[in-house]
């Protein structure tokens, strides 16, 4: 099992896990197909192809732990995706 689907498996266990860094987060969401579309401060946007919407995580900085809020967005997103 590489890296992207560690973090996959757990992002998707409950409680929703507050570890994850915005580096390892942005990483995987490049792997999935996402871009950075934007950056104002500390609002990261991401766009994908297939999704009519623009996901928002809120990181000041690369090295700061996600909220898990913005991870359940990521794991809903991704399984829109998938359907």
């Amino acid at each position: 099992m590489g890296s992207n689907e560690k973090l996959w498996a757990k992002m998707r266990r409950h409680p929703l896990p507050c570890d994850i860094t915005m580096n390892e987060l942005d990483r995987f969401l490049r792997s999935k197909g996402f871009i950075l579309h934007s950056r104002s401060s500390s609002h990261l946007n991401y766009k994908h192809k297939n999704l009519d919407y623009i996901l928002t995580i809120v990181a000041h900085d690369f090295r700061d732990q996600v909220k898990p809020v913005y991870i359940k967005n990521v794991v809903i997103a991704l399984d829109e995706l998938e359907k």
